[in-house]
């Protein structure tokens, strides 16, 4: 990993986004674990390793807390949502609303049920266009996300039917929060996490509450416009997690090991599977073969170094290339990001895991992209 840093540290381009930047990377039998920290400070402190924000990233750990619940019988993928949240019950589509913000509804095709919310397809939605001038968006414009509770914060309509189209606009995944909450009483979903993941695998430091953690508040703070509330009222499953980067490595590793603490090896497979039909352009999901028509941070976001026009699909909760990315990625690895320009990936069938970390906006920034691509082709290379 030599040249990789000797690049990155010389280099213009990449010295341009780097700034509190950590890349790790871990293969199955742990041969190699790599982590590296770009700051610049020149007085790093290696011995304290940077907390970040990894918004969306935290779905995936919902995902997995939700599959745990699956495994127990408590959950089941393809059950009507609303019998444990009967904020669901009679959902409906909103079709659209003129200049007079008078709204036209119709019902949906089905109910929602958990492998929607998983792969991205229930219809729930934010960021999306659709929801921007309706009266709860506009009461909540200019305050940070999650000022109030998740389900205050954000629309429980439907943007698109069922099944049909994944919502490139990040749909939310917040009701699995709520999902693995009502079926485990007494628990929050922090403690939920605490007990279920972060015990087995000896996370300490991961919190949705940053007064909470001791050990976070020493830290210097770096300068950013928040778009989260800090504190938060509820623990928040679509993008409210903070942690370290290294704590972040013994969960994809354990995932990358299917270490069956976690979750069992059968359920991992399903989760690396493809679950969305063909049903768009070229056999792609549909919602994933419009990569053009959306704008290019947002699909850089969504796609990180999976290069633009590569098909891809859906699992239960990460996004999968469905072709080899020359020189990096297996076909059906999987991966995912956070607003922040964070992003990961798990590559199965060549034994590798790696994670870029930053807390830079606007999401999906180019140079970052191109970090991470360098980054990722040398973790390659470094495997052979």
């Amino acid at each position: 990993m030599e040249s990789f840093e000797q690049s990155a540290t010389s280099s213009r381009v990449l010295r341009l986004c780097q700034k509190n930047v950590t890349v790790a990377a871990i293969s199955k039998d742990g041969s190699f674990n790599y982590m590296k920290r770009f700051d610049d400070k020149s007085n790093n402190d290696e011995k304290s390793e940077p907390v970040y924000w990894i918004a969306s990233m935290t779905k995936f750990l919902t995902s997995i807390a939700a599959l745990q619940c699956v495994e127990r019988g408590q959950l089941h993928l393809d059950e009507d949502i609303s019998a444990v949240l009967p904020e669901f019950k009679d959902s409906r589509i909103l079709v659209t609303y003129d200049a007079a913000r008078n709204l036209e509804y119709r019902p949906a095709s089905c109910t929602i049920t958990l492998r929607h919310l998983l792969t991205h397809t229930a219809g729930v939605a934010y960021f999306n266009p659709k929801l921007y001038g309706l009266p709860k968006m506009r009461v909540n414009e200019g305050k940070a996300t999650l000022h109030g509770g998740v389900f205050d914060s954000f629309i429980k309509d439907l943007v698109a039917n069922l099944g049909t189209s994944l919502n490139t606009r990040l749909v939310l995944t917040s009701p699995e929060r709520w999902y693995v909450k009502r079926v485990n009483p007494g628990h929050t979903l922090g403690s939920y996490f605490e007990r279920y993941l972060f015990q087995p695998l000896g996370i300490k430091e991961a919190t949705f509450h940053l007064e909470q953690q001791e050990s976070f508040r020493s830290l210097e703070p770096i300068s950013i416009d928040f778009v989260i509330a800090d504190p938060i009222q509820e623990d928040f499953g679509g993008g409210g997690l903070y942690t370290t980067c290294s704590e972040l490595l013994k969960l994809y590793g354990a995932i990358l090991r299917e270490d069956e603490r976690i979750l069992k090896k059968e359920t991992i497979r399903q989760m690396i599977t493809p679950q969305s039909e063909g049903n768009g352009k070229d056999g792609v999901p549909r919602g994933l073969d419009k990569q053009y028509n959306i704008d290019s941070c947002h699909q850089r976001a969504i796609m990180n170094t999976i290069p633009r026009g590569t098909p891809v699909n859906f699992g239960l909760g990460s996004l999968i290339p469905m072709v080899d990315v020359e020189g990096r990625r297996s076909k059906e690895s999987i991966t995912w990001s956070g607003f922040t320009n964070c992003y990961w990936w798990i590559d199965m069938e060549k034994g590798v895991a790696g994670i870029y970390l930053s807390q830079l906006l606007p999401h999906g920034d180019l140079k970052t992209i191109d970090f991470m691509t360098e980054f990722e082709s040398a973790v390659y290379k470094q495997l052979g």
